[in-house]
């Protein structure tokens, strides 16, 4: 009996110390994305991107890759947002997120992506270019082969 009160108020205390956390998580995510425009990803693309020579589905794919590999809402997103300086806290509850990030992008646009070049990958930015000009590389490869 003395065994299962223990285990209830550990199982409280744990749960209480997780919902903290979130609570902190959410209060450091509002600081970082403060006084931003809430923007869906095509009007992320619009507002930054419409104007360059940058597919739209590389924006957006990129855009939903980050939503869903650090499980946060990005629509204050700006191109120069940091991976490893201002968003960096993003990754700290998932040691893991970056690598899933770059994975992800590899799966998702068939590419390759070397250690140095994910290490020269510092902002939203930097991503979305080299995204777009790994995609151009290739395009341009494929059509002057003869079939």
């Amino acid at each position: 009996m003395e065994y299962a009160v223990l285990v209830i108020i550990l199982f409280i205390l744990i749960t209480l110390l997780l919902k903290k956390g979130d609570k902190n998580r959410a209060i450091e995510i509002d600081k970082i994305f403060e006084g931003r425009m809430s923007l869906s990803p095509h009007e992320f693309y619009e507002t930054y991107y419409s104007d360059k020579a940058v597919s739209e589905d590389v924006v957006i794919d990129i855009i939903n890759i980050l939503e869903t590999e650090i499980e946060t809402d990005h629509s204050r997103l700006i191109p120069s947002d940091d991976l490893s300086e201002n968003l960096r806290y993003l990754f700290e509850f998932d040691s893991m997120a970056d690598i899933a990030v770059i994975e992800s992008v590899e799966r998702k646009f068939s590419i390759k992506i070397s250690d140095m070049e994910a290490e020269n990958i510092k902002t939203i930015n930097d991503l979305v270019l080299f995204v777009n000009s790994k995609i151009d590389c290739t395009i341009q490869a494929n059509s002057g082969r003869d079939f």
